[in-house]
């Protein structure tokens, strides 16, 4: 599954809040948001494991009643069922990792966006961290090409992948799906449904036991995300 974010219409969830789901599977779900300084997303839970890294901008998490700077370059992930907000302090671009992947989210689907806030049931005592990609032990994966583990629960997992020019990163089938962006640069991504070329702001979905190579055209930075151990379609 390919998607280019030019190709999907903005979804505005709340002032100063609009998101474009770009790719989802059974077990993963993609997500931009582009977020207005002042805006406010109000306290809220779901079900869904969430990781998620700021490309552009500054926002503040506040995560079961702690504050969180969110930096541009910082990676978060909260866990299911944990009451987080969110504060834009900058014009933000952010990338978001669900698992399960949000129903409500799907294109067409009816906007349920506030479900979870009114005092219900939710895990106080569930994980929750915020990372700063550069703190990150970069591991060399091929040549040219480094990955940064960040964050993640038992459902969703994310990392920061860079490529040199002509960087190959063959990726053989996986047990669970797996999910990039292209954060800048360009890549040639080679999927079970064949090869696309990804530009800045384009994204791919590889199903469970699918191949999902990259090849790099010029030096770039991706973001990943995969399905962890215990996710379920």
């Amino acid at each position: 599954m390919y998607v280019d974010v030019a190709e999907v219409a903005p979804v505005e969830m709340l002032p100063g809040f609009w998101r474009q789901t770009l790719a989802w599977g059974d077990e993963l779900m993609l997500v931009l948001f582009r977020m207005r300084k002042d805006a406010e997303l109000t306290a809220h839970h779901h079900v869904h494991e969430q990781v998620g890294y700021v490309i552009e901008g500054n926002v503040e998490l506040t995560v079961a009643g702690v504050r969180r700077p969110t930096p541009v370059g910082c990676c978060y992930f909260v866990d299911s069922d944990r009451l987080h907000q969110a504060d834009v302090l900058a014009d933000a671009l952010v990338i978001d990792a669900f698992s399960p992947p949000r129903l409500d989210y799907l294109p067409g689907a009816a906007q349920d966006f506030g479900a979870g806030t009114d005092g219900g049931v939710y895990d106080d005592g569930g994980r929750s961290a915020t990372l700063l990609a550069a703190r990150a032990r970069p591991l060399t994966v091929a040549p040219g090409a480094e990955r940064r583990p960040l964050l993640g629960g038992r459902l969703v997992t994310m990392s920061l992948l860079t490529l040199e020019a002509g960087a190959r990163v063959p990726s053989p089938p996986a047990a669970h799906e797996r999910a990039g962006y292209v954060v800048s640069g360009t890549v040639r991504a080679e999927l079970a449904d064949g090869e696309r070329r990804c530009d800045s702001g384009s994204s791919f979905l590889a199903r469970r036991g699918a191949p999902a190579g990259l090849v790099a055209e010029e030096a770039a930075m991706l973001v990943l995300a995969e399905a962890g151990s215990e996710a379920r379609p």
